[in-house]
């Protein structure tokens, strides 16, 4: 079996080898042979000094006089303690602490750049495994980290007892495998599918040592007679053996235990006495105030694992209903298996610029800028190519297109930098799309990075000052603070009136029957601002929420509006009350397109006059084309979701072309 799986990673490397990938000239070797290949070839040999040589050894009467537990514990720390000294301080341990490092830096936040990256968010003990990572059905069981981390702990100790009292060396292969799968996925959220695996592994053998020990294991469970002990459990006691069972199904599905509770109360053979009939009827009673307590105070029933049932038939009635509005109507319900059924998939209008950039641009053509989440979109629909991609190893380019995006003209990051630096990269395109307002985050801190204004070990301190502490936390310093938009608080009970919060209180002085003014908070720079304003709830022409002052005067400031799909940013509860948390959009009121009445320096970002006036200044917007009226201020209702410029004046060079590799016989090859 292991000769197997070393030919095949011997194949794998000989047909991987001619693609040049990014790290193929980086893989540490061991004498000659790569360490992907040598490691397994290494560890083989471990195995077989571990299982044969104590043996032969022993036959021999050499150390070994007898083979047992104690002896053969002895002698494997003898071997363990030989092998460290081995790699730490021979040249024998060089190749491996370089693939160590070198996984390190790809597999943990190691860089400014990784701490942007959804997939390196740190797990953890507190982490949230049922929401992000195990599946919907998970997210429907209550304290599902309990669950995962007593399977784990259980599982894990059931193993050790094997291989501790029954000598079974299949125990230390399952260890070997689980442990560094259980390390990965408690790290990291990227690792979350090897703890799956783990997990499915882990409870396989929790069931299997169970019945083992049941079976025919230590002497001491040999004596009980599991099978009639639970049948006398069952028999003088029905009501709470079934209430018991009833209890434990109410955690999985609320409305399974509501169910059997039910077919309990009714079955005579069941309730043969009144106090048996009662209790059933109390775990209803209490099941259904349960219920009724989350609906009031979390608008929601507690459904566990049936929720994910319930939202399967309903998104598959609103899909053959309904499909045009799907996505708005199962985002607006929580229907996360709807979503991720008939929703996860490229955007449109980016499948359509796409179309686009293959007939316009090409593989032949010069760059495209992106942020990096597009770069592989680029490539594979739009057939061209892109300066950023997800595998950069070299990150610097990422923090400067970032600064290039974020900063604008106060930190000399203006047309002419962009230009220049466009010119320099083969790049005569870049897109400003809608998807980086949620990352701008991201993108703000790397672009701080980029002018030496925050660190890596600056968010790490500030993180570790979070109560509870985290890994890391970004947004603090004071570039960041700077380059973050003004949001709107709005009153989640005003903009959508059947909310149950309605309050005369959240309405400005001047509303009258036919406008109503909601009363808002700004929020900039992580700080509340002083002042209120009025949001008119009518949209205007433009499909806007146009913003007013206390005293009535009209601001050149708007929140985005669309009835069919409003996109909150979030929803804040303070003091007893939802708010929405809205982008307040800034219209030119000065020279050159300038905003004079700024809150933060994001409105004059180069990404702001790209995205939301379509203009910058030695560049043409290209897509959507002149054909689609797309003047004035985009105020990101879903109408212009992403744009595309040109650089006039494109003074760079093409992209080199490779030489493919003699199976490849089309043009669609990228770099």
């Amino acid at each position: 079996m292991n000769a197997i799986v070393i030919g095949i990673i011997a194949v794998f490397l000989a047909i991987y080898h001619p693609y040049h990938a990014t790290l193929s000239g980086r893989i540490p070797n061991v004498l000659g042979i790569p360490i992907t290949l040598s490691g397994p070839l290494f560890a083989l040999l471990i195995v077989a000094i571990l299982e044969y040589f104590p043996k032969i050894l022993h036959k021999n009467k050499i150390i070994f006089k007898k083979l047992d537990f104690k002896s053969y514990f002895i002698f494997l720390l003898f071997v363990f303690v030989i092998l460290i000294l081995l790699l730490l301080f021979t040249p024998i341990g060089n190749p491996i602490r370089s693939y160590i490092n070198l996984s390190a830096k790809f597999t943990t936040p190691s860089t400014p750049l990784f701490m942007t990256v959804q997939e390196f968010i740190p797990t953890g003990l507190s982490f949230n495994f049922a929401g992000n990572g195990f599946g919907i059905i998970a997210l429907g069981i209550p304290h599902f980290a309990l669950l995962l981390f007593a399977v784990i702990g259980v599982g894990s100790l059931l193993v050790l007892l094997s291989i501790i009292f029954r000598n079974d060396k299949i125990g230390v292969l399952y260890l070997a495998i689980l442990f560094p799968l259980l390390f990965a996925g408690l790290s990291e959220v990227k690792y979350i599918p090897h703890l799956s695996v783990a997990y499915a592994m882990i409870i396989s053998i929790l069931i299997g040592e169970i019945l083992v020990l049941k079976s025919k294991n230590f002497a001491e469970f040999r004596n009980i007679n599991i099978k009639s002990s639970l049948q006398s459990v069952y028999t003088n006691n029905k009501a709470f053996a079934f209430s018991v069972f009833a209890i434990a199904l109410f955690f999985i599905s609320s409305i399974l235990a509501l169910i059997f509770l039910f077919y309990l109360l009714f079955n005579k053979n069941i309730t043969d006495s009144k106090n048996k009939r009662n209790i059933f009827i109390a775990l209803i009673i209490i099941i259904i105030l349960i219920e009724f307590a989350s609906i009031v105070t979390v608008r929601t029933f507690i459904l566990g694992e049936s929720r994910s049932i319930i939202q399967a038939f309903s998104a598959i009635v609103i899909h053959f209903n309904n499909p045009a509005q799907e996505c708005n109507i199962f985002g607006q319900s929580g229907n996360l298996v709807g979503s991720d059924a008939f929703c996860n998939q490229v955007p449109s209008y980016w499948l359509s610029a796409a179309q686009w950039m293959r007939n316009n641009v090409g593989p032949y053509g010069p760059r495209i800028l992106s942020w990096w989440d597009y770069g592989d979109w680029i490539n594979w629909f739009g057939n061209s190519n892109a300066v950023l991609r997800g595998d950069n190893s070299v990150p610097t380019e990422d923090y400067a297109a970032a600064a290039n995006y974020v900063l604008g003209p106060t930190y000399g990051y203006n047309e002419s930098r962009l230009i220049n630096f466009m010119n320099t990269n083969q790049t005569k395109y870049i897109i400003f799309d809608q998807g980086l307002i949620p990352k701008w985050g991201a993108l703000d801190f790397l672009a701080c990075i980029n002018i030496n204004a925050t660190s890596k070990a600056f968010a790490i301190a500030q993180g570790h000052s979070q109560n509870p502490p985290v890994p890391y936390a970004l947004g603090h310093s004071q570039c960041e603070i700077t380059h973050d938009p003004e949001y709107a608080l709005i009153p989640l009970s005003a903009l959508v009136p059947n909310s149950s919060q309605q309050n005369i209180n959240n309405y400005c002085s001047f509303s009258n029957s036919t406008d109503l003014f909601i009363k808002a908070y700004l929020v900039v720079n992580n700080s509340l601002e002083n002042n209120t304003v009025c949001v008119n709830s009518v949209p205007n022409r433009n499909n806007a929420l146009q913003i007013y002052s206390s005293a009535h005067k009209k601001l050149n400031e708007f929140v985005s509006f669309n009835d069919q799909q409003i996109t909150f940013q979030g929803i804040i509860p303070i003091s007893n009350q939802d708010y929405v948390s809205e982008l307040v959009i800034y219209t030119p009121n000065g020279p050159n397109d300038t905003v004079e009445n700024a809150p933060s320096y994001f409105y004059n970002s180069n990404f702001y006059k790209g995205f939301f006036y379509g203009k910058l200044n030695g560049f043409t917007q290209v897509w959507p084309n002149s054909s689609i009226n797309t003047s004035g201020i985009n105020l990101i209702n879903y109408t212009l979701p992403l744009r595309i410029l040109e650089l006039n004046n494109f003074t760079g060079t093409l992209p080199n072309t490779p030489i493919k590799p003699f199976w490849v016989h089309n043009n669609l090859s990228m770099p």
